[in-house]
């Protein structure tokens, strides 16, 4: 139901607009398409990172199944393998 020009609220009288409010409002219409194709770019990176890292883990995987094909598994090469893992110490450091 709508309300007469005589039924209006108590209390309100006249509108003013905010300056900075509207200042605002400007700059970041203008700037809306900017920041919209920095999201873009940045979501595209993350799908080409996320790519990237699934080729390597294929292409890591191809080498592993290679090397664990070719030799037969023992003892030492086991041990060879978990040898050629370990991060490197400096001579001072005990691990």
């Amino acid at each position: 139901m709508a309300l007469a020009s005589s039924e209006a609220p108590r209390g309100v009288f006249s509108y003013k607009d905010d300056l900075f409010a509207v200042q605002e409002y400007k700059k970041v219409a203008e700037d809306f398409y900017h920041y919209l194709f920095k999201a873009r770019a940045l979501v595209k990176g993350s799908f080409v990172i996320e790519e990237t890292k699934l080729k390597k883990k294929a292409e890591l995987r191809d080498v592993v199944m290679a090397d664990a094909t070719s030799e037969v598994i023992t003892k030492e090469s086991i041990q060879s393998m978990i040898d050629k893992a370990k991060p490197e110490f400096p001579s001072h450091i005990n691990a």
